[in-house]
């Protein structure tokens, strides 16, 4: 519609007066434009929406007349010689949106008005949940949640420090605070709706470190979170009505979750699940739990031991994954270790020392492996090594063990000469490397020391009596064939996940009293872990939750528990007896004793239904101790 013809420079410069005095609404800010006067900004539309009170009694609805260049409301504002400035990149509205964990303070006097934090608790203690609150800027939405999702705010100004006016608060007063205005949601969106589409949400947050909502659907203790826009569009999605307030409603519009989905499928998403279904169709039989503890273990760190019986599964298992994601066969490569492996010629080579310039390379193609992962950093590539304690691992593999950490190059040759062979001076360890050794345990083979131990997640494997029955009564000629690329669309992704910084978990508050409790325990016995293998617990659990929502952190600590605290776990009876009881006892609920498991009993079932804490570590522990007292010693490696 055309503007009003009435209004003049002194009902603009009203409307500039009402700004000051008011503020600029919710939803009232510009995007790309600002009318600049007095060295403040203002919202040209709004301005000229205000200025049609002051001269026809009404405000003029926004939504009525159009902004921007060669418009009437901009030739209007030119014309009374306005200056209208545009908006820099940094200048420019970016929505984020947040997700507020409030509780009892959601009320109408305050959670409903604004948000509150304080900048330090007890003992100077400072939350990311708090200092988020200075994150948040004007315009960004923020979900409300108390027992449920109960509304959904825009932020009215940018995050700034603000005392605590709440006398009776326990709280310092130094904190925090974001004025909001708040649409309710009715009906509220429950705890349980939430925790019934909690595999969604997690796709959805995929890109968020700190998420909201731990593996169970519940919501963390903490404050304020980082939310993303997918999520807020998939509650809209479950809420199935506008939430009520246009720019909330307008911004979640944009956003298309069919498209979202198509992407993540195809490039972005890694769906862990479909090896352990697909490996099904190759008659490769593995539980879905060890799938997802040796993927989750391989995009952790790229150094996975699999040790156990011998032909239990470990090499295929190693094969089947590389043969599942890989595009080109030259992508992995199974390498049996020697036994007069004593340096690391069998997987680098080495100069020719009677032809100058010359370089010989192993025949394994391990090298060459290395050097086309170097090539191609968005595929993964598997170096295999079969029987990997054959030989002493430090002698041959040190190189590798000190590049893990360092990131040092290793160095191949001496650059200054002439080389006849594409060979390069150094070379990196690639982060699309992934180095798996398999692990027989008898009297020809050697025993892993604690740097090797400390540097990789170690998976035991075992055969029970019901997967022996299974095998005999279903036994299919293995094909691996099948298997073949079927997963290579997904190689990017898998990369990306494994090479992503700062991988954390939903909740830390069990994993830490856990590890604190562990690491006194195996203190005494001089097993203790440092800060790397902490580090990696860490990291493992943030990927299990990436990869595995369902996942509890209970089991997702008992997985790590045995696969990188136990491994370490050796010597006599004298020392480790009490222990090995001890750490059996950190593994049961409050009230079980431990002297209940120790003395044999056939109705002990270690798994998920059973109502131990952590049943994984247990049983190993178990095993351990018996072994202890028929032997004198025991160590996590079993014959």
């Amino acid at each position: 519609m055309p503007l009003p013809q009435n209004i003049t420079k002194e009902h603009i410069l009203k409307s500039i007066e009402k700004i000051d005095k008011e503020g600029i609404p919710s939803d009232g800010d510009s995007k790309y434009y600002d009318v600049v006067f007095n060295n403040k900004m203002y919202p040209p539309k709004l301005l000229v929406s205000y200025a049609n009170l002051f001269a026809n009694g009404e405000i003029l609805d926004r939504s009525s007349f159009e902004g921007g260049l060669n418009t009437e409301c901009f030739k209007l504002l030119n014309k009374y010689e306005f200056e209208i400035k545009g908006k820099t990149n940094n200048e420019m509205t970016t929505t984020n949106i947040w997700f507020v964990a409030q509780g009892s303070t959601y009320t109408s006097e305050k959670g409903m008005k604004f948000l509150w934090a304080p900048s330090k608790g007890k003992g100077d203690t400072t939350r990311f949940y708090w200092e988020n609150l200075l994150k948040v800027k004007k315009g960004d939405i923020i979900f409300h949640y108390s027992e449920g999702l109960k509304g959904v705010s825009i932020a009215l100004n940018d995050g700034y420090n603000s005392e605590n006016t709440d006398e009776s608060s326990p709280w310092l007063k130094d904190g925090y605070r974001v004025d909001v205005d708040l649409v309710s949601l009715d009906p509220i969106i429950t705890r349980d709706v939430l925790r019934k589409y909690k595999a969604e949400l997690f796709e959805y947050l995929l890109t968020i470190t700190n998420k909201p909502f731990n593996t169970e659907g519940g919501v963390n203790q903490g404050y304020l979170y980082e939310f993303s826009k997918e999520a807020g569009r998939f509650i809209r999605d479950i809420y199935k009505k506008p939430f009520g307030k246009s720019l909330i409603d307008n911004y979640f519009d944009e956003v298309r979750l069919d498209v979202i989905n198509n992407i993540k499928k195809i490039n972005l998403y890694f769906a862990q699940k479909e090896f352990y279904e697909q490996s099904k169709t190759a008659n490769f039989f593995i539980s879905q739990d060890l799938s997802c503890r040796f993927i989750s273990s391989l995009i952790t760190k790229p150094f996975v031991i699999l040790t156990g019986l011998s032909g239990s599964g470990k090499t295929k298992l190693a094969q089947a994954f590389a043969m599942w994601i890989c595009k080109e066969e030259n992508q992995y490569c199974i390498i049996p270790v020697g036994a007069d492996w004593t340096n690391r010629e069998p997987l680098l080579g080495y100069p020719n020392a009677l032809e100058s310039g010359k370089y010989v390379q192993p025949e394994n193609g391990a090298l060459q492996l290395i050097i086309d992962a170097v090539d191609n950093p968005e595929q993964p590539y598997f170096l295999i090594l079969d029987e990997m304690n054959l030989s002493h691992v430090e002698r041959y593999f040190a190189d590798f063990l000190s590049a893990m950490e360092s990131s040092d190059d290793i160095s191949l040759h001496n650059e200054t000469l002439e080389w006849k062979d594409d060979i390069p001076a150094k070379i990196k360890l690639p982060k699309n490397l992934f180095i798996i050794g398999t692990v027989n345990i008898d009297e020809t083979t050697y025993m892993f020391s604690p740097k090797v131990l400390d540097r990789a997640n170690v998976i035991e494997f075992r055969v029970s009596e019901v997967e022996m029955e299974d095998y005999l009564m279903n036994n299919k000629p293995l094909d691996l064939d099948t298997l073949k690329s079927k997963g290579a669309n997904m190689g990017k992704s898998f990369v990306e996940i494994a090479t992503a910084k700062n991988r954390m978990p939903g909740e830390t508050e069990e994993m830490n009293k856990t590890l604190i409790a562990f690491f006194s325990e195996l203190k005494k016995s001089g097993a203790e872990f440092g800060y790397r293998s902490a580090a990696e617990i860490i990291r493992f659990a943030g990927v299990v939750n990436t990869i595995e929502p369902a996942w509890s952190m209970t089991k997702i600590i008992d997985a790590a528990i045995m696969q990188k605290l136990l491994p370490k776990v050796h010597g006599s009876r004298r020392k480790l007896e009490p222990i090995l009881n001890t750490l059996g006892k950190l593994c049961l609920q409050e009230g079980q004793k431990i002297e209940d498991f120790i003395l044999p009993k056939l109705d002990i079932v270690f798994d998920d239904s059973t109502k131990i804490k952590y049943p994984l570590s247990l049983e190993k522990i178990l095993r351990m101790r018996s072994s202890l007292i028929s032997n004198g010693f025991t160590s996590y490696a079993e014959a």
